[in-house]
């Protein structure tokens, strides 16, 4: 009986896009300490090849928000830290 009531995970509801946007834009304001350290090794890569390239805390889909993003290749790159672990993001998790 017991394994027939498994534990439910509840559903944050998501942001809407521009909520999103106004988070994206927080944090570009306030960057982590890795967040600042990818950032200027990438700006420095090949004397700055990579300059301009990428954004930050770049909204995707609609639902979520990366830390880096380089459109050309549609590549996003999350850096870890202990936000990740926090109660909120943990919540994104089961989206």
């Amino acid at each position: 009986m017991m394994a027939s009531m498994g534990r439910r995970r509840r559903r944050l509801a998501a942001p809407g896009t521009e909520a999103l946007e106004l988070i994206a834009a927080e944090r570009r304001e306030h960057p982590t300490r890795a967040e600042r350290a990818l950032a200027a090794i990438l700006n420095e890569v090949n004397g700055g090849a990579l300059e301009g390239r990428f954004r930050r805390e770049w909204v995707c889909g609609g639902r979520w928000i990366v830390d880096f993003y380089f459109p050309e290749v549609r590549l996003p790159i999350e850096v870890d830290g202990g936000y990740h672990r926090s109660t909120f993001q943990l919540g994104w998790n089961l989206f």
